[in-house]
C-alpha cells in the first residue's frame, strides 16, 4: 500500500522536463484526481476502490525445472507430488501480453492428452 501511494503522488509528468513538452490545455481536467493533496486515508481509499491488473493474471507456478523454481515439469504433475497435475494459465513461465483464453485451452488439450496417456 506505501509503494502504490508514493508512486500515485510521484505524479512524474508534473515534474520537469516532462511539464515542459506536455499540452496541458488539452488534458481533461476529469482526469486529474489530485492524489498529491489527498490525505493518506483518503488516497488509500481511492487505491482501494479504483486499482486494478491489466492483464490476465498467468504465471504463478511456472513450468519449469525445480531447480529454476518451477513448480510443473512439462507432463503437469507437481514435482514432488505425481498424482497431482496443473493444467490452467498460472504454469506460463511469464506473463503473455495477449488474451490467455486460447493459451489455457491449448494447456488443457495437453493436460487431456498428457492423462490420456498415461491411462494406458
Amino acid at each position: 500500500m506505501e509503494v502504490l501511494m508514493r508512486e500515485m503522488r510521484l505524479m512524474i509528468a508534473r515534474t520537469e522536463p516532462y511539464t515542459l513538452i506536455i499540452d496541458y490545455i488539452d488534458t481533461d481536467t476529469a482526469l486529474d484526481h489530485h492524489f498529491d493533496i489527498l490525505t493518506d486515508t483518503e488516497l488509500e481509499q481511492v487505491i482501494h476502490r479504483k486499482v486494478e491488473t491489466l492483464y490476465h493474471p498467468t504465471s504463478t507456478i511456472k513450468m519449469a525445472p525445480l531447480a529454476e523454481g518451477g513448480v510443473v515439469d512439462p507432463y503437469l504433475p507437481v514435482h514432488g507430488i505425481p498424482n497431482l497435475r496443473i493444467a490452467d494459465a498460472s504454469i506460463v513461465p511469464n506473463i503473455v501480453g495477449y488474451e490467455t483464453a486460447g493459451l489455457t485451452i491449448a494447456i488443457g488439450k495437453k493436460a487431456a492428452d498428457v492423462i490420456k496417456q498415461s491411462l494406458q
